[in-house]
């Protein structure tokens, strides 16, 4: 990993949210070549503003192995913002936000599909029906 590469993953997190709600699509290649192979936003709001530029940067993320979204505040809303390159990430945490069934599904949906995807953890959400997850070692969940 180069120093600039290194520099920008230990950003403060203010400034990394920053760059994700004003990042434009030309900016995402050479931003998410930046960050490195692991990706921690957890404990901060992601509002819809910065839930699309993480999908920017994620759509051009080659080798992301973690990206901790914990504590977000997300909701199933924010979910449907993130899915469609969620499966570029090989662990995911998702502990501690306001996911729903209908989230978790959706989420279930996309892991079935991507076996890149090793860890996915859903840990204190709001998730009640825990069958589909017990099958598939990949969910942690409680």
């Amino acid at each position: 990993m180069c120093p600039r590469q290194h520099q920008i993953c230990d950003c403060d997190k203010s400034l990394l949210l920053q760059f994700l709600a004003h990042v434009r699509p030309e900016e995402a290649e050479s931003l998410s070549g930046a960050l490195g192979e692991e990706l921690d936003l957890s404990q901060t709001q992601l509002d819809p503003q910065v839930c699309r530029g993480l999908v920017l940067i994620l759509e051009y993320c080659e080798g992301l192995t973690e990206l901790d979204l914990s504590q977000c505040r997300l909701t199933d809303h924010s979910l449907d913002l993130l899915l469609p390159n969620l499966h570029k990430v090989q662990n995911i945490d998702f502990s501690g936000n306001n996911i729903t069934d209908a989230g978790a599904q959706k989420i279930h949906s996309i892991v079935t599909r991507n076996s890149n995807i090793k860890t996915v953890r859903l840990f204190n959400n709001r998730i009640e029906s825990r069958e589909i997850f017990s099958t598939d070692p990949r969910f942690e969940i409680c």
